[in-house]
């Protein structure tokens, strides 16, 4: 799977794509890259609307093509974007009804973080 991150595209756009792969997971973009790092009561983030272009945030990034693999972890993808596009970002994974910061398992795979999610979502349906 493909994100594509282009000057005129919308941070919205790119969240789309990425939940549609990943339904169990959610992207933000913070604001402010002197925020809380993870794991550091991240409670406090502000991130970027959804309805922003990526050239609005950061007037000097190029395109970029993030392929993701089966083999990405959420350290990798949030580390992308941070050095390659400039905007820090962070996933959550949803957790029955509440979206839960992936900090202790950012090692985990992009798959192995949805498929638990997928599993706890489903075990609280119970």
């Amino acid at each position: 799977m493909k994100l594509e991150i282009t000057h005129n595209g919308k941070l919205g756009e790119v969240q789309s794509v990425f939940n549609n792969a990943f339904p169990y997971l959610r992207i933000e973009f913070l604001q402010n890259k002197q925020q809380q790092p993870r794991g550091q009561n991240g409670s406090n983030n502000k991130f970027f609307d959804a309805g922003l272009l990526f050239g609005d945030i950061n007037q000097n990034m190029k395109d970029y093509s993030i392929e993701l693999q089966d083999s990405t972890t959420i350290s990798e993808l949030e580390s992308i974007f941070t050095n390659k596009i400039g905007l820090p970002a962070l996933i959550f994974r949803k957790s029955g009804n509440i979206w839960m910061e992936t900090t202790i398992t950012a090692n985990w795979t992009l798959v192995q973080q949805n498929q638990h999610a997928k599993e706890i979502s489903a075990g609280m349906l119970i």
